[in-house]
């Protein structure tokens, strides 16, 4: 298996170049791409056949060195599935027998030796259950286990690039539709999007983060608007935007932790640190929180009448479960409060976002309606 991926390696033609070193944009943009994609393309078909021809191919090599497990939450599909001439267990599981990390299945198959694929939300225009859940094993072998990236949108772009450089150049294009099509999609709208079969045009998929779009322009490594370019240029130095210190003014909303949440390190997160930038971003107002510098994420609002609507919100990981992505919430709240102007959720929101709205609600904040929350 080793040297089979050895020598699909050398015969590659996908770089490993980093291309960008900030993500954000290049995520939106393929976002949209996806979402204004058609469902279905006949023409591409011969793509998707030949990813999927890859994928058993790969799925069969690959099982000398992992036993594979499907899980289902369907008890009539519990017992086995057989696949490429093998049979394989199929056991009953929830919640609890998904992987919440990456470092979570690494760490579970090095202990096992056992990989657990999930057979729930298979459907696929093309793909079979079976082709699909070959493709999941595949997938999270190759890139999660043995490449060790993480399940976060650079992980997963990084997990495109490992897995193109193993696949056939037919392949290529419906690779990036179901890998970073799908999981730019996820991570913006924050809800796992119909699959579709279309091509993502515009993107280079040899040399990812590069876009075939007059508008951008990538400096030093970071995707940029030429209007931002344009905008900056035109402006005197004391008129630049610059991330606004949250804590600066006595007057400015500040960022607030969660409650009930334990208080963040000082040495980790110290939030008198926190800046927030304000801009308008091909047509939508984003908020990117930085600290130390660093970008934490960002909150995307699109305009919905003389109002703002979510239209997606990233905060990386290393931020997570500390109530930061609450208290940019309510610090967007106070901040468009002061306009005259509301917050409404996006019409679906997944769990995690849900519970923030109603954590808002509780603290007064917003409240919620037919559709979602708006706040007050």
């Amino acid at each position: 298996m080793k040297d089979f991926i050895k020598n699909r390696l050398k015969e590659s033609l996908i770089s490993e170049k980093i291309m960008l070193k900030d993500w954000d944009l290049y995520i939106q943009l393929v976002a949209e791409a996806y979402l204004a994609a058609r469902s279905y393309d006949p023409t591409v078909i011969s793509s998707w056949n030949a990813l999927n021809q890859s994928n058993h191919t790969l799925f069969n090599r690959i099982l000398s060195k992992v036993k594979i497990v499907f899980i289902t939450t369907n008890e009539a599909n519990v017992g086995s599935i057989e696949i490429d001439g093998r049979n394989f267990e199929v056991k009953y599981g929830g919640e609890e027998d998904d992987y919440k990390t990456q470092s979570e299945m690494k760490s579970s198959f090095e202990k096992t030796g056992i990989l657990k694929i999930s057979m729930d939300y298979s459907e696929h225009p093309i793909f079979s259950v079976k082709d699909n859940i070959v493709f999941r094993s595949v997938h999270d072998y190759i890139a999660h286990i043995l490449g060790n990236y993480d399940f976060g949108a650079k992980g997963e772009i990084a997990c495109y690039n490992l897995h193109a450089k193993m696949a056939p150049k037919a392949a290529i294009p419906a690779l990036f539709t179901e890998v970073v099509g799908q999981a730019s999609t996820t991570i913006v709208t924050g809800s796992f999007p119909t699959q579709k079969i279309a091509l993502l045009e515009g993107f280079d998929y040899t040399n990812v983060g590069l876009i075939d779009d007059e508008n951008y322009v990538i400096i030093n490594k970071v995707l940029t608007p030429k209007s931002e370019i344009n905008k900056t240029k035109s402006e005197k130095p004391k008129d630049r935007t610059e991330p606004t210190a949250i804590f600066q003014k006595k007057e400015e909303p500040e960022l607030e932790l969660a409650e009930n949440t334990p208080t963040p390190n000082p040495e980790k997160i110290d939030t008198s640190k926190i800046r927030i930038k304000r801009q308008e971003v091909n047509g939508l107002l984003v908020f990117t929180p930085f600290y130390n510098g660093e970008r934490m994420g960002a909150f995307r609002l699109k305009p919905f009448g003389d109002d703002y609507k979510i239209f997606g919100v990233v905060l990386y990981d290393n931020y997570k479960g500390q109530g930061l992505g609450k208290g940019m919430y309510k610090y967007i709240i106070r901040t468009l409060g002061k306009e005259g102007k509301k917050l409404f959720s996006d019409d679906k929101q997944s769990q995690e976002a849900a519970n923030v709205w109603n954590s808002l609600v509780k603290d007064g904040f917003a409240t919620a309606t037919d559709t979602g929350y708006v706040s007050i």
